[in-house]
C-alpha cells in the first residue's frame, strides 16, 4: 500500500469524537465561503462547486450528520453573501428556492459519500476479520500437520507389523486399523494442499511418465475404500503406451480424489469406472460413476473448497474436488463434470499434450 493509500486509509477509518466531527464541519463550511469570496471576480468561479466539495469532506471526514450542517450552512452562507440582494437571506422566493434545492443537493450528495464511508469501512472491517481467521486457519492447520504426523506413521508402522504377523481376526482388525490411518493421512495432506494452493506454493514435478500406470496409482490408493463399501473399480485403458508429461504424484492424487469421491456415492455392488481417451491434442481421463447424482443446483459448488453435498457432512475435509481442479488447471488442464439425479456422474479430466 502506497503512501497515499496509507493516508486515505487512516482518513476515512479513523475513530473521532462529536464535537471534532461537527467542528470540522463547520471549518470547512466557512472556508468554503471564504475561499468563494476570494474567487467572487473571477469570471469561471464555481461557488456552489466549492460548496458542495465542503459537504463530501465533511461526510467523508465526519459522517453524514457533519455533512448536513455544512449543506446548511454553506447553501444559507451563499444566499446571504452572494445573492441580490446581498447580506440577506430568505428575502424573496428566489432565495428561499434556492436553499432548498441546494439544502436538497448536498444532502444527497451527503448521504451517498456517507453511505459509501460505512460500507468501506465494513468491507475493510470485514477484510481484517477474513485475513485473521484465514491466518489461524493456517496456523492450526500447521499445528495440526505437525504434531498428528508423527503418531500416525507410528500408528500405520504398527499395522502392517501386525498384518504381517497375524492372521484371521486379528489381522483383519490390523487391516482395518492401517485403513483408517491411511485415510486420515490423506485428510491432513489434503488440509495442507489446500493452504498450498491459496498461497500459490502449490509445486509440481514435471517429468514423462506412462499414463497407464498413474491409472493404477489412483486405483491403488482408492481399492481400500471401495473394498469396504462393496463398489467395483473398472480400468479401462486402449493398448499401448500412453505418455505424457505431468506430475505423476499430483496427477494420481486428483485421478484418487475423484474415485473416492465416486465410491463414497456409489451404492454396494455397484460400479466406478476409470478410463483413458487419447484424443488429438491432448487427453482425457474420466471417473464414471453411477451413483445418485447431482443435483443441477449443486453443479456450479462442487469445486468449492470446504464444500460437501448435503447428507454427507463431517464425511471428508470437501477438499477432494478443489484440489483435483487446481491440480489440473496447474497442468494447463481443466475438469468438467456431466450429472443428472438419478443418472450417475461423468468426471472428465482434459490435459493438454504439451503440459
Amino acid at each position: 500500500m502506497d503512501r497515499r493509500a496509507r493516508f486515505w486509509e487512516r482518513f476515512v477509518r479513523a475513530e473521532r469524537s462529536v464535537a471534532l466531527r461537527y467542528g470540522v464541519a463547520v471549518l470547512l463550511a466557512a472556508a468554503s465561503l471564504l475561499l468563494a469570496t476570494l474567487f467572487r471576480g473571477l469570471e469561471k468561479a464555481d461557488i456552489s462547486s466549492l460548496a458542495l466539495a465542503s459537504v463530501v469532506l465533511s461526510a467523508i471526514y465526519g459522517g453524514r450528520g457533519p455533512a448536513l450542517l455544512d449543506t446548511a450552512i454553506t447553501a444559507v452562507g451563499i444566499d446571504y453573501l452572494f445573492t441580490e440582494p446581498l447580506y440577506a437571506a430568505f428575502n424573496s422566493w428566489a432565495s428561499a428556492i434556492y436553499i432548498v434545492v441546494h439544502g436538497l443537493v448536498g444532502l444527497l450528495i451527503a448521504d451517498i459519500v456517507a453511505r459509501l464511508r460505512d460500507a468501506y469501512r465494513d468491507l475493510r472491517l470485514e477484510h481484517e476479520e477474513t485475513v485473521l481467521a484465514k491466518r489461524a486457519r493456517e496456523d492450526v492447520l500447521a499445528v495440526v500437520s505437525h504434531d498428528l504426523r508423527s503418531p500416525l506413521s507410528a500408528i500405520l508402522l504398527g499395522a502392517e507389523y501386525l498384518k504381517q504377523a497375524t492372521s484371521g481376526e486379528p489381522r483383519e482388525i490390523a487391516g482395518g486399523v492401517e485403513r483408517s490411518g491411511r485415510q486420515m493421512s490423506r485428510l491432513i495432506e489434503d488440509l495442507l494442499d489446500a493452504v498450498r494452493i491459496e498461497k500459490g506454493q502449490f509445486r509440481l514435478e514435471i517429468a514423462r511418465h506412462d499414463l497407464g500406470e498413474i491409472l493404477n496409482d489412483a486405483l491403488r490408493e482408492t481399492e481400500a475404500a471401495a473394498q469396504a463399501k462393496g463398489v467395483r473399480l473398472v480400468r479401462a485403458v486402449p493398448p499401448g503406451r500412453h505418455e505424457l508429461d505431468c506430475d505423476r504424484g499430483r496427477l494420481a492424487q486428483a485421478l484418487a480424489n475423484l474415485l473416492g469421491n465416486a465410491v463414497k456415492f456409489s451404492p454396494e455392488g455397484a460400479a466406478v469406472q476409470l478410463e483413458l481417451h487419447p484424443e488429438p491434442g491432448r487427453v482425457r481421463l474420466v471417473v464414471r460413476d453411477w451413483g445418485p447424482g447431482i443435483p443441477e443446483d449443486e453443479l456450479p459448488l462442487i469445486f468449492g473448497r470446504y464444500w460437501q453435498a448435503q447428507g454427507t457432512a463431517h464425511q471428508g475435509t470437501g477438499l477432494g474436488l478443489f484440489i483435483a481442479k487446481s491440480i489440473a488447471e496447474a497442468h494447463g488442464g481443466r475438469i468438467e463434470v456431466d450429472s443428472r439425479p438419478g443418472a450417475g456422474s461423468v468426471f472428465s479430466l482434459y490435459l493438454p499434450r504439451g503440459s
